[in-house]
């Protein structure tokens, strides 16, 4: 007697940015969407906050982000999302891909979600540093706190000592 294998996910979100967990959270996307044949979306967010100058992590600050910055970023941001897109696209996994403006938080937790009836999550566990961290919570933080569905976080392999595996 066969029983049939329930699928579990049927639309895979993972955001990225260019840290190191982001590749590693894009290659367990792109397992569990081939196990359960889902759907990826891979997104990327442009903080428009940041870049408006109205953070406390605000990097151009008010008049110092010229249309050609904006333009080099969303196209850079664009080939990451691309490459990562092929990967997926190499083990004949569905995918979607989003390059765009808005709080990276709130779209990843609740925007995307429910614009394309996600039910998974995958974030890595961080891409900011220390102080950007302390001053507003790390992404995967807000995500697993305010997602309406399951969200899996990818940390950085360690080792026995605690020391992440370069």
């Amino acid at each position: 007697m066969t029983i049939p294998i329930e699928r579990n996910y049927t639309t895979i979100l993972v955001g990225v940015d260019e840290s190191k967990t982001a590749s590693l959270a894009v290659d367990r996307a792109i397992h569990m969407a081939k196990i359960d044949g889902a759907e990826l979306i891979i997104a990327t967010l442009i903080n428009s906050h940041e870049m408006m100058g109205i953070s406390r992590s605000a990097t151009f600050g008010f008049g110092g982000v010229t249309p050609d910055m904006i333009e080099d970023m969303e196209d850079d941001l664009r080939s990451i999302v691309e490459k990562y897109a092929q990967r997926a696209k190499d083990q004949d996994v569905k995918v979607t891909t989003i390059v765009d403006f808005g709080d990276p938080r709130a779209e990843l937790a609740e925007k995307i979600p429910a614009k394309y009836g996600v039910d998974l999550i995958v974030v890595g566990a961080t891409g900011v540093n220390l102080v950007n961290r302390l001053m507003l919570g790390s992404t995967a933080d807000y995500v697993s706190r305010n997602a309406k569905c399951d969200v899996y976080i990818v940390h950085h392999p360690r080792d026995a000592k605690g020391k992440p595996i370069k």
